[in-house]
């Protein structure tokens, strides 16, 4: 399979790099292929495998549409979109690629802009802009949306925002790619939380958002006709004895819908969690070192074999072996040198 990993140092290696990988061995192999770019902090793919879409995390944020080599794994830009705001830090595709969402985070802003048949982003249809903040000063003083997803039966986007210690949540016109908000319109989190990331379980009916600022993870249930949440479980994503500063990051639910994973950073961890069949409660199972500093994000290769780690701070690319009846992760002895490494993708 390729693998798509956008690398941010501030030089002139900053761009995206492609590699291999082999589902048999988990064996994580560079290639000759790299496409230069700004500040590709998060990557998305859409369904079909031939169209990669990366954010420009920069003051005007930009986003970049490529076309994939299905067998090289060579990018060719198609085109490049403004998103209407700040700093677009996640992006989101809907399943037929239609429509491509941002989450602006400098400017507390969300955008939808339309997928053309060629693959290239048109203008934004939408440029929403949050309002408020909450009890971080430094952190919260105004809205950061840090992440876009849809739902299921992609109706609704909900956007996680930081800044302001909510779920967004919005009604999605695909035919014109433009958002409205919904009735709620949002679902609050507790004060100082700071919504990052966000996953639908594979059965539509429960859903989980991992909290950057106080570490928790949030379990709820998921009305499909309303497109409302109900919080029934929060859980600490940092062991009890740690007292460090740490900051969470990714969350993914295993292919086998048992185990739910989620990244510390600053513990530099993998928090591991079963996931009960029938409630949907998630039972903290252990950690495993990242084997470098702050694990930005991560990513669960199909057959669910494996998991690839992007250390920010650590400046390496680290693969573990998944068990599949435990849920725990072990080192394969696979780590990859590349400057801050970020977004991660795979086909």
């Amino acid at each position: 399979m390729l693998v798509f990993i956008g690398s941010c140092p501030m030089n002139d290696n900053a761009g995206i790099y492609t590699f291999r990988f082999n589902v048999q061995s988990g064996r994580l192999t560079p290639t000759d292929h790299y496409f230069r770019a700004e500040n590709p902090s998060f990557l998305a793919v859409n369904k079909t495998n031939n169209r990669l879409y990366s954010v420009g995390e920069r003051e005007q944020g930009i986003v970049r549409a490529f076309s994939i080599n299905g067998t090289t794994g060579e990018l060719t830009l198609i085109n490049t979109q403004t998103t209407g705001g700040k700093g677009p830090c996640h992006l989101t595709i809907d399943s037929h690629a239609n429509v491509l969402f941002a989450a602006n985070y400098r400017s507390g802003s969300v955008s939808s802009m339309p997928i053309l048949p060629n693959g290239a982003i048109g203008s934004a249809s939408s440029v929403i802009l949050h309002e408020g903040s909450s009890v971080i000063p430094d952190r919260q003083g105004e809205p950061h949306p840090h992440s876009t997803v849809l739902s299921p039966d992609e109706q609704f986007v909900f956007v996680q925002d930081l800044g302001t210690d909510k779920i967004m949540i919005y009604r999605l016109d695909i035919a014109t790619a433009k958002l409205a908000p919904s009735n709620p319109p949002y679902v609050a989190t507790a004060a100082g939380s700071g919504p990052r990331h966000f996953v639908f379980h594979p059965d539509g009916k429960r859903a989980y958002l991992i909290n950057e600022l106080n570490n928790t993870i949030i379990a709820y249930d998921y009305d499909a006709a309303r497109g409302n949440l109900r919080e029934f479980q929060t859980i600490s994503a940092l062991p009890s004895d740690f007292t460090g500063e740490s900051y969470c990051a990714d969350i993914h639910i295993h292919p086998s819908r048992k185990f739910l994973y989620g990244s510390n950073r600053g513990h530099d961890s993998i928090a591991i969690f079963r996931i009960e069949e029938n409630t949907g409660r998630l039972t903290l199972l252990g950690f495993e070192s990242t084997r470098g500093g702050y694990p930005r994000n991560f990513i669960i290769d199909p057959t669910g074999m494996f998991m690839i780690v992007t250390n920010q701070r650590g400046d390496n690319v680290v693969v573990f072996h998944i068990n599949q009846r435990t849920g725990m992760l072990k080192p394969t002895g696979q780590v990859l040198t590349l400057s801050v490494p970020l977004g991660i993708r795979m086909l």
